[in-house]
């Protein structure tokens, strides 16, 4: 998977706000969410650069699996 994901709006109305979550030398990064669908991801390490990274959606969540500990910040909408 890559680090940006076009998730699916929910009918054309997807949320365009943008949220960001920082991360810490973590492998695995799990963010809660309240919209109805599955959001645009976008992996931003400390050094600037977009990484590709596993990423699994739940119902008002999602998992991104890092292939080795990290930090940066994610954003999506």
């Amino acid at each position: 998977m890559a680090g940006y994901i076009n998730g699916g709006g929910n009918n054309g109305s997807a949320n365009l706000t943008p949220h960001s979550v920082g991360f810490l030398n973590t492998d695995t990064i799990t963010i809660s969410h309240s919209l109805s669908y599955y959001p645009s991801i976008w992996i931003v390490l400390t050094t600037g650069a977009i990484i590709e990274a596993a990423i699994t959606y739940s119902s008002g969540s999602f998992t991104i699996a890092l292939s080795t500990a990290l930090s940066g910040t994610v954003y999506y909408r």
